[in-house]
């Protein structure tokens, strides 16, 4: 790998088997092939947008943390991937073509996302946090549920009338990871948010001291199953009002990732 030149108030690479470019303070590394066309205004782009998590809506600079974070761009012919956060190593790694063509909205939401995935690999060492708490949780942190996630679940809840009913969803990591499953546990930390303003970044401090059952007890006052059944009230009374579908196609919205 190349080696990396520190900077300050720009962006500088090294070329060799690979790019390595770094953002000045040496916080946010951008690595690509060194075949592959990247221009340094898209490298700004890509770390200036990873930068404002110091002012990210709804999480502190506090539980991202302070040491490097690198982008890794990969072409697709080499490997078929997508978006995925690597949280020990603090790496995100990202489709080189499409990062670098989609619109500054999707990319914004996508790297809050991942970074989102990298703080909860931070703070967590004690206990693995389930797949729908990662997942959800990471979708509310990008920006919550879309237009287009609202229509996936209400032409879920249309064809599957027990769609919100079933509690097994909860144990289901293939669930939790499909594109629904993130838009459904997105309104469950959107649920928690309205019930209590504020309660999602006092969960994550008390999942480090009491663990994921005890943390949600602490955080909410109330028992993962009470909110659980609360939740659904919440999303089948809320996903059910086709007005509100409407309301929200009205108005202009990113395209999904």
């Amino acid at each position: 790998m190349a080696g990396i030149v520190a900077c300050r108030g720009e962006i500088r690479c090294d070329r060799g088997r690979l790019v390595a470019c770094q953002s000045s303070g040496g916080r946010i590394n951008v690595v690509f092939g060194a075949s592959d066309s990247v221009a340094p205004s898209q490298v700004k782009r890509l770390v200036e947008l990873v930068r404002e998590t110091d002012s990210l809506r709804r999480f502190p600079r506090r539980y991202i943390g302070s040491r490097p974070i690198t982008i890794s761009l990969i072409a697709r012919e080499r490997q078929g991937i997508e978006a995925a956060a690597y949280g020990e190593e603090r790496t995100i790694v990202l489709p080189l073509e499409a990062a670098l063509a989609w619109r500054t909205e999707d990319l914004r939401s996508l790297l809050r996302h991942e970074l989102t995935h990298i703080a909860l690999a931070g703070g967590r060492t004690s206990f693995q946090l389930p797949k729908w708490f990662q997942e959800g949780f990471a979708e509310w942190t990008a920006g919550g549920l879309t237009c287009q996630g609202a229509a996936r679940i209400r032409v879920n809840m249309l064809l599957r009338p027990e769609f919100l009913k079933d509690t097994s969803m909860f144990k289901e990591p293939a669930f939790a990871a499909s594109r629904v499953g993130y838009d459904v546990f997105s309104t469950f930390f959107e649920f928690l948010e309205e019930r209590s303003t504020g309660v999602n970044l006092s969960l994550l401090d008390s999942l480090d001291a009491y663990g994921l059952e005890n943390g949600i007890r602490r955080a909410t006052r109330a028992d993962l199953p009470t909110l659980q059944r609360e939740w659904r009230i919440y999303a089948m009374r809320r996903y059910s009002d086709l007005r509100e579908q409407q309301a929200c196609q009205s108005r202009p919205i990113p395209s999904t990732r």
